[in-house]
């Protein structure tokens, strides 16, 4: 096996990662917090106030986001998260 000089994934983080392009990427991080209390863990700011990279954490999962941007629209997708209390959540 190959050694690296670092480790190919940081700590904490699953080996498929969901990403999303996401219109409005602060507001989906904003409800991911509010609703499923996720951790915010990076942020790296892009022009005109978007997100170019976003990252928040729900329990054992790692969710990373950005802004749609020119030439990376938004892509409609589905994420399924297991709660504890779907109705406490609802």
């Amino acid at each position: 096996m190959k050694e690296y000089l670092w480790p190919f994934k940081p700590d904490g983080y699953t080996s498929v990662a969901r990403y999303l392009t996401v219109n409005g990427a602060q507001d989906t991080i904003d409800f991911l917090i509010r609703v499923f209390g996720a951790k915010s863990l990076r942020m790296i700011p892009g022009s005109e106030g978007k997100i170019a990279h976003g990252e928040v954490g729900i329990d054992d999962t790692v969710v990373t986001l950005t802004d749609a941007m020119e030439g990376w629209p938004a892509i409609p997708s589905h994420v399924h998260i297991y709660v504890t209390d779907v109705d406490v959540v609802f």
